[in-house]
């Protein structure tokens, strides 16, 4: 019976971690001929490092998260200055 490991898990991972990358394959070319890519480090694998380099991942993962957040954040508008030159009565 099949079940699910740390080591089926980190297979997986570094698959979508390979597909994140950009490959171009000529539709020409012999598929046997591709160099095979680079091995992942398993230190980056967060199924297969040990649990110190974990915590070092998760923290850089929750810093890129809170800096992105940041970078897309719009800025706050203040109203009072905005449309100073508003059409009204005048006296």
């Amino acid at each position: 019976m099949a079940k699910i490991d740390l080591a089926l898990l980190g297979e997986v991972y570094v698959a979508f971690k390979r597909g994140d990358e950009d490959e171009e394959i000529e539709f020409d070319c012999d598929a046997e001929t591709i160099d095979a890519a680079e091995p992942l480090p398993l230190s980056d694998n967060p199924f297969l490092c040990t649990s110190a380099r974990l915590k070092i991942l998760w923290d850089d993962l929750h810093a890129e998260r809170a800096r992105k957040a940041r970078d897309n954040a719009k800025p706050a508008v203040n109203n009072a200055t905005i449309g100073a030159k508003g059409k009204g009565k005048s006296s």
